[in-house]
C-alpha cells in the first residue's frame, strides 16, 4: 500500500475541516482544511506514498516522485508506563477528564521518557518543510497517511497509519488523528509528536483539544525545549492559551545512561503553569532535587519561559560577610525598559556599615549607547577591631559611559570615573584603581587621516598626593595625516599637537606643536630595504606659575623650539630552508641627526614621563612618548632579528641590538640604559610550540659586565589536564629626570587543570621577591560545569591594606542552575585569624 500527499485549504467549497494541532504549553495555531469528493494530491514531502481514502466512491489516484524532506524525526517508541485506561468524558466533551489516582500509572524520573540516542540526533535549530499557501495567501495544512476516511453519519474524519501533518512550519505526527466537525474537536493518540518552529519537540499518549485552541488536554506529556531542557507531567491542560501540568517535573540535565537514574537537578511541582501571554511559568508546591533527594521547598516560584531573554523582576540575593563590612545581603531588581534599555536595582544591606543603594542602567540605541552605574551610602565609620562608631558621612561613586556616531566620520562620548574618596571603591569592592581617569571626547577617522579633541580630569586616591598638583587638560587636540604612496614608494605625514593643561597648585602650561615629514622607501635586488625620512618639527609653550614641576626649575613665559631631523634606516633579510623549518636572519641599522639642546629647561615634562628602554623601541627616532622631549643629537641604533618557522606551526623569534648617541644631554637617568654614549643592550625572544607551549623575555643587560637590569619572562605550557605559567620580572631602580622608581622582583606562578569533562582546578600566586615575609596575593579555586549546573568556589587571600581596606581573606562560591538563575554566596576581605 503507498502513501499520497494531501493539501488541505478552506479554500474548498464542499465541506469545512479544521486540523488544530496544540502545542502545550507554548501552543500552536490551527490548521482549516476543505475536503470535497475530489481530493487534489499533491507530491509528498518525504517519500512516496499512497493515501486510501474512504469518502463516497473517492478514486485513489497514483502520487508523483517525492522530494526530499528538510528532516525527519522518528517518533519515540514507548513514552514510558501507559494509563492504565482510556480518561473519561464526563460532563461536556471538554471537560476536565477525571483519573482515579489509583489507576495512574507510576511517574517515572522524568515521566515520559526520551530515548537517549534520540535526544541527541534531534535537529537543532529544526527547519520544516515549506508548505505553499493557498492563491488569497492563506495558510494551509500538508496531511500524510496511510490511509483518509470519512465516515459520512457521524461526520468525522479519520487519519491513521503515520500521519504526518504540517502547519505553518509545525509538524505534527501520530498514529491516528480524528476530527469530529459536529464537537469541533480533535483527537490524537499512539504515538503523538509536535515539532514547534523553535526546535521544541512536545511527546504525548493521548490529546484531545478544540479547533480554536483555546482549550484541550494531553495525557503523559514530554516535552523537549528548544534549549534542551525538558519537562513532563502525568497530565496536562489547557485554556485560553494558558497551560497547566500536574505532578510535574522539570530539569535541564541530559537524560542519563541508566534510565532509571535520577538527574543531577530537579525540580518537582504539584502543578506547572505556563502563561504564554506573560511568557512566564509558574511553579506551585515545588521541591528542589539534587541526584533525587529533596534539599530545597518552597510553595512558591517562577521563571520566564525559554522564549524570553530578559524579563523583570527580582534576581536571587547574594550574602556575604567581610571584616570591614560585617555580614552583608545584596536584593538585586531587574527591570527591562524596553528591547534596548534594562535598568539593574539593588539594596545590599552591611551589619556594620549600614545599607548601601546600587544602580546600573544600559541603553543601546541606534547611533550609541550608553552605561551608568553607581552606589551611595551613609558610612556609619565603624572601626571593625573596637566595632566602635565614627562620624557618619555620605560616600558614593559613579562610573559612566556614553558614546555617539554622530556619521560614518565623527564619534563622540564621555567616560566618567568619580568617588567620593580613596579607599571607598576599594572597600565596598567596587574597584582598587590607584586613580580615576574622566575624558569627554570628539574623534573623526577617514581613510588616512585622524582628528581627535578631548578633555581629561583626574582624581587622584593614592596616599600622599597633593590634589593640587593633580592636573586638569581642556583642551588636548590631536590630528594625523599620511599620504597614500607614489609609485616611487615616497609619502608625506603630517601630525599636530595642541593641549592646555591647569593645575590649582604648580605648573600651568599650554602648548602647540606640530611635524611634517617626507619619507621614502627603497627595496634593493638583492632583497635589502632602505628608507629615507627628513622630518621638521616646531613647538611653542606658554608656561605660568614658576614652579619646581620636575627635577628642574620651570620659569614662567614663553618659549619656542625648532627641530629638523634627517634619518635613515636600512635592513638586509636572508632566509633559508633548512629541510624541516625555514629561518631569516635580518641585520638592521638606522641613525637620526638633530640638532642638540632641544629639552630646554624652560619645558614643563607633561606627557613625555613614562619611559623605559628597550627592545620594542630600539631602533625609534625618538623614544619619549610625548612631545614634550624629544631624542636630539647625531645618534646610531644597530642589531640583528631572527626568526624560525616550522611545518606544524610552531615558531622562534629573538632580537638583540645597541644604541649610541654621540651626546648625553642628561635627560636619561643614570639607571635608564641610555645615560652614556653607548647603551645597554636590549633584547627579546619568543618561542611558540603549536599549542603546547609558549614563551617570551626581554631583557636588558649592561654594557660593560652585562649584568641585568631588565629582566621580564612569561612562560605557559602543558595539556587541559595540567597547564602551568609563570612570570618573572626584574628591574633595576630606574631614575629619569622626572620619576624614580625603586628596585622591583616579583614572580607570579599559576597552575590550571580541566582533568575531566566536567572538573576544572585553578591556583595562583604572587610574590614579591624583595620581601619574603609573604606574599602579594594568592588564590584558589574549583569549577564544576555540566549542560545544567555550574559550581565555582574561590579563595583568594590579598596582603595589601590601604587605610581603612584591610585587605584579607576572601572566599565565593557561585552556584548555577542552568535555565534556572544563581546564587551568589561569598565572603570578602575577612582578616586571616586562623
Amino acid at each position: 500500500m503507498k502513501r499520497r500527499h494531501l493539501m488541505l485549504s478552506s479554500s474548498a467549497a464542499a465541506l469545512s475541516l479544521t486540523l488544530a494541532v496544540a502545542a502545550l504549553p507554548l501552543g500552536t495555531a490551527p490548521a482549516s482544511a476543505a475536503v470535497g469528493p475530489g481530493w487534489t494530491p499533491s507530491p509528498p514531502l518525504w517519500e512516496t506514498a499512497q493515501v486510501q481514502a474512504t469518502q463516497g466512491a473517492a478514486p485513489s489516484e497514483q502520487a508523483p516522485e517525492p522530494e526530499p524532506a528538510a528532516v525527519a524525526i522518528d517518533p519515540p517508541g514507548e513514552l514510558g508506563e501507559p494509563v492504565s485506561e482510556r480518561i473519561t468524558q464526563g460532563g461536556g466533551p471538554l471537560a476536565s477528564p477525571e483519573i482515579p489516582p489509583d489507576r495512574l500509572a507510576p511517574l517515572r524520573a522524568l515521566g515520559p521518557e526520551i530515548p537517549r540516542q534520540q535526544l541527541r540526533n534531534l535537529p537543532r535549530p529544526y527547519t520544516p518543510p515549506a508548505v505553499p499557501p493557498t492563491e488569497e495567501g492563506q495558510p494551509r495544512a500538508s496531511v500524510v497517511a496511510d490511509e483518509l476516511s470519512y465516515d459520512e453519519t457521524e461526520e468525522v474524519i479519520t487519519a491513521t497509519g503515520g500521519v504526518e501533518m504540517v502547519y505553518e512550519g509545525r509538524v505534527l505526527r501520530a498514529d491516528t488523528v480524528r476530527y469530529d466537525t459536529v464537537a469541533d474537536r480533535v483527537t490524537a493518540e499512539g504515538t503523538v509528536s509536535l515539532v514547534e518552529t523553535d526546535g521544541t519537540v512536545y511527546f504525548f499518549d493521548y490529546t484531545e483539544l478544540t479547533g480554536d485552541m483555546k482549550s484541550g488536554f494531553a495525557r503523559e506529556a514530554t516535552l523537549l525545549l528548544a534549549d534542551r531542557s525538558r519537562a513532563s507531567g502525568e497530565l496536562m491542560t489547557r485554556e485560553n492559551e494558558v497551560s497547566t501540568m500536574r505532578r510535574a517535573i522539570y530539569t535541564a540535565c541530559d537524560p542519563c545512561e541508566d534510565p532509571d537514574a535520577a538527574p543531577l537537578w530537579r525540580l518537582r511541582a504539584r502543578r506547572v503553569t505556563h502563561d504564554e501571554v506573560d511568557k512566564t511559568v509558574y511553579y506551585r508546591d515545588v521541591w528542589l532535587e539534587a541526584a533525587g533527594l529533596p534539599v530545597f521547598y518552597t510553595p512558591y516560584l517562577s521563571h520566564p519561559d525559554p522564549t524570553v531573554k530578559r524579563k523583570s523582576g527580582f534576581l536571587p540575593p547574594s550574602y556575604g560577610t567581610s571584616k570591614d563590612l560585617g555580614t552583608e545581603i545584596t536584593v538585586p531588581y531587574y527591570l527591562v525598559i524596553d528591547d534596548s534599555q534594562d535598568l539593574l536595582s539593588a539594596v545590599r544591606w552591611t551589619d556594620l556599615q549600614g545599607p548601601v543603594l546600587e544602580a546600573q542602567y544600559r541603553g543601546l540605541y541606534t547611533s550609541g549607547m550608553m552605561e551608568v552605574q553607581g552606589s551611595i551610602t551613609q558610612d556609619n565609620n565603624v572601626d571593625p577591631d573596637t566595632n566602635v562608631d565614627g562620624n557618619d558621612r555620605i560616600r558614593n561613586h559613579l562610573r559612566a559611559k556614553l558614546e555617539w556616531h554622530f556619521d560614518p566620520t565623527w564619534r563622540g562620548g564621555v567616560d566618567l570615573n568619580m568617588a567620593s574618596d580613596d579607599t571607598y571603591m576599594r572597600k565596598y569592592d567596587y574597584g582598587s584603581d590607584a586613580w580615576l581617569v574622566n575624558e569627554a571626547y570628539l574623534e573623526g577617522f577617514r581613510r588616512r587621516t585622524y582628528a581627535r579633541a578631548r578633555g581629561f580630569y583626574f582624581q587622584e586616591l593614592r596616599v600622599g598626593t597633593d590634589p593640587g598638583r593633580v592636573p586638569r587638560v581642556l583642551p588636548e587636540l590631536t590630528y594625523s595625516h599620511s599620504s597614500a604612496p607614489t609609485d616611487a614608494g615616497v609619502y608625506w605625514t603630517f601630525d599636530a599637537s595642541g593641549l592646555s593643561l591647569t593645575r590649582s597648585e604648580g605648573t600651568d602650561t599650554t602648548r602647540v606643536a606640530a611635524e611634517g615629514s617626507w619619507n621614502y622607501i627603497h627595496y634593493g635586488s638583492l632583497g635589502d630595504v632602505t628608507e629615507l625620512s627628513a622630518a621638521l618639527r616646531a613647538d611653542a609653550y606658554i608656561v605660568d606659575t614658576a614652579e619646581e614641576a620636575t627635577f628642574r626649575t620651570v620659569d614662567s613665559g614663553t618659549v619656542a623650539r625648532v627641530i629638523p631631523t634627517v634619518g635613515a634606516s636600512w635592513r638586509f633579510p636572508f632566509t633559508r630552508d633548512n629541510g624541516w623549518f625555514r629561518e631569516v636572519l635580518e641585520p638592521v641599522a638606522s641613525v637620526y641627526i638633530s640638532p642638540r639642546g632641544q629639552n630646554k629647561d624652560e619645558i614643563p615634562n607633561e606627557d613625555s614621563r613614562d619611559f623605559e628602554f628597550d627592545a620594542t623601541n630600539l631602533f625609534s627616532h625618538n623614544r619619549f612618548t610625548g612631545w614634550d622631549r624629544v631624542e636630539n643629537g647625531p645618534r646610531a641604533n644597530y642589531g640583528v632579528r631572527w626568526a624560525g618557522y616550522w611545518p606544524d606551526g610552531s615558531s622562534a623569534s629573538a632580537l638583540f641590538g645597541q644604541s649610541w648617541h654621540m651626546y648625553d644631554d642628561g635627560f636619561f637617568g643614570p639607571e635608564s640604559g641610555l645615560d652614556e654614549e653607548f647603551s645597554d643592550y636590549v633584547g627579546r625572544a619568543t618561542v611558540n610550540i603549536s599549542s603546547y607551549f609558549d614563551a617570551s623575555t626581554r631583557f636588558r643587560l649592561d654594557r660593560e659586565d652585562l649584568e641585568p637590569k631588565l629582566t621580564e619572562v612569561s612562560a605557559s605550557g602543558g595539556l587541559p589536564v595540567l597547564r602551568l605559567s609563570a612570570n618573572y620580572l626584574q628591574a633595576v631602580g630606574e631614575t629619569t629626570v622626572d620619576d624614580q622608581f625603586g628596585d622591583r622582583e616579583e614572580i607570579t606562578v599559576g597552575a590550571h587543570s580541566r582533568f575531566s569533562r566536567y572538573w576544572t582546578l585553578f591556583a595562583g600566586t604572587r610574590w614579591n621577591l624583595d620581601d619574603k615575609e609573604e606574599p602579594i596575593n594568592w588564590y584558589a579555586g574549583g569549577l564544576y560545569d555540566d549542560e545544567c549546573f555550574s559550581l565555582q568556589a574561590t579563595m583568594t587571600r590579598d596582603y595589601t591594606a590601604d587605610r581603612d581596606y584591610q585587605g584579607g581573606f576572601s572566599a565565593m562560591f557561585r552556584i548555577v542552575f542552568k535555565t534556572l538563575g544563581e546564587v551568589n554566596i561569598g565572603s570578602n576581605q575577612l582578616q586571616d585569624e586562623q
